[in-house]
């Protein structure tokens, strides 16, 4: 078969020697023609897988540029949280003074304060009197049943107020005793304690 085709070039040779132009145009234009149909279907071959891995490579990116910014916003936000948390703890640790030194400023200010609630009864100032008893509730109830739960959590328990509390309430005209009662209680509780909590 192959020299069947050496043959016929042979034979056909002469042809091709009158006219070597339209020979070389034509094998050319084949040749062009093959090429441009290789390239077509390679394009559409590969373009449209081409096509779906760029959609997902920028689908990718942008996915990494959000988490990027929510990373980036997410660390801002950490460290100003972090800025905010120093702020209260440094607060915090200003006013968290030990039991004993809490105890013992609670019992000044309370053995003032029933020092006012005598002077109000003796003048018998009623405006003063709701004034001073507003006082008690926004000021010193709370605080006084905490200290008193504290110190009791470090084995400091007064029979005392226990009994005075129930016969004597502190809006009561003898009020002004037992503020001077939980004074001297609470100053002699938090004088018992070692000078640790």
């Amino acid at each position: 078969m192959l020299a069947q085709a050496f043959q016929h070039l042979k034979d056909e040779g002469r042809v091709l020697r009158r006219s070597p132009l339209s020979f070389v145009v034509s094998v050319l234009l084949v040749t062009s023609v093959f090429g441009g149909c290789i390239y077509w279907f390679v394009d559409h071959l590969y373009a449209s897988a081409l096509r779906g891995q760029l959609a997902q490579i920028q689908a990718q990116e942008a996915t990494i540029k959000d988490i990027s910014e929510e990373r980036d916003h997410a660390n801002r936000d950490n460290e100003k949280l972090r800025r905010d948390v120093a702020a209260f703890q440094a607060v915090h640790d200003d006013k968290s003074f030990p039991l004993k030194k809490r105890a013992l400023i609670l019992s000044s200010q309370l053995k003032e304060y029933a020092a006012r609630l005598i002077d109000a009864t003796n003048k018998n100032d009623p405006v003063k009197r709701n004034e001073i008893n507003n006082e008690w509730e926004n000021r010193f109830q709370h605080r006084v049943n905490l200290v008193l739960s504290q110190l009791d959590e470090y084995g400091q328990h007064s029979e005392k107020l226990e009994s005075s509390v129930n016969y004597v309430g502190i809006y009561s005209p003898q009020a002004a005793e037992l503020i001077s009662l939980y004074s001297s209680e609470i100053a002699r509780m938090a004088n018992n304690l070692a000078d640790t909590p």
